[in-house]
């Protein structure tokens, strides 16, 4: 800077905003930006765009909502906590106080978790329970607009904002409908900079369930329809189940976006062919095959579970 004769120096009596090191515009602008050479008002005038552009973003989001994010999870290996731990730090690092983070827990011995608000745990080292444990965390919701998803789901910042303002037209929205499984060496990289931005490309596949692997939908609502049906033990077909009732029953959208999957290991918990899964076909069957009138009664035998 010296060579071409220019001279900076720091005011201590101006305030200005930095954005975490994680934030992905920030990133792609450093990298687009900053190496250019060429004459100093132009990169300026680049900078002050930018800049101004932040402080815009950081003023509009003290006018978001609040909203809660429920995170289903059994600690049954080092790659499941380690995932748990990264989207708390996600959604913590990009929503502050505006979020309130509840984990809903099975497991023997409860977790170590910084950074949540609510700490759901009932104590059973069987087969994991989502329907339950899933609808424990949504009851204990401070608020109406509610996330509900799995601890290795992470889906981008401006996805989640779209759905919570969608929330204002409609009961319940899917935020995507491509997922991309990550493998071990890019849900490292996410876990270390807890950001979307990756230099790979991957083959995504297609979402078929509405309440998958992550969703929103209003505290009243999931009520109302009785959340998820603890009579499907396991996992395997609640979500299926669910999405039955939503389609139905509930004002529901579907936006473009993808979801991505971290990586973690199989277990007897990540094997949906358990002991039940038959049984819990069986439900899902007499479910696809129910009336209106009968879906109505089956949300309310469902909502004896959420009481």
């Amino acid at each position: 800077s010296y060579t071409n004769g220019y001279h900076f120096f720091m005011a201590d009596s101006i305030k200005c905003i930095h954005p975490f090191e994680n934030n992905g515009e920030y990133i792609e602008w450093k990298k687009n930006v900053c190496p250019k050479t060429g004459p100093l008002d132009a990169s300026m005038s680049e900078a002050n765009s930018f800049w101004n552009t932040q402080g815009t973003k950081q003023i509009e989001k003290k006018n978001d909502p609040k909203f809660s994010y429920v995170i289903c999870h059994a600690n049954t290996s080092e790659y499941r906590e380690s995932n748990l731990k990264s989207l708390v730090s996600y959604l913590r690092n990009n929503f502050k106080d505006d979020v309130e983070i509840v984990v809903s827990e099975q497991g023997y011995n409860k977790s170590n978790i910084d950074g949540v608000d609510k700490h759901v745990f009932f104590n059973d080292s069987g087969l994991f329970q989502r329907s339950k444990v899933l609808n424990k965390g949504v009851i204990e919701c401070s608020n109406q607009k509610v996330f509900v998803g799995d601890n290795d789901v992470i889906i981008s910042i401006d996805s989640i904002k779209n759905a919570l303002k969608l929330l204002d037209e409609y009961e319940t929205v899917n935020p995507y409908n491509n997922i991309i499984d990550l493998s071990e060496y890019d849900s490292s990289n996410f876990k270390l900079f807890l950001n979307l931005y990756f230099e790979n490309n991957w083959n995504s596949r297609q979402s078929t369930v509405f309440s998958g692997g992550c969703f929103a939908i209003l505290k009243e609502s999931f009520i109302n329809i009785g959340g998820f049906d603890e009579n499907i033990i396991g996992w395997g077909g609640e979500d299926d189940a669910l999405t039955v009732k939503i389609i139905s029953l509930l004002s529901h959208i579907e936006t473009p976006s993808t979801a991505y999957h971290l990586y973690h290991d199989r277990g007897f918990n990540g094997v949906p062919y358990h002991d039940h899964y038959n049984k819990n076909v069986e439900i899902l069957a007499k479910v696809y095959a129910m009336s209106q009138e009968e879906l109505k009664d089956y949300c309310i035998k469902c909502r004896e579970n959420l009481k």
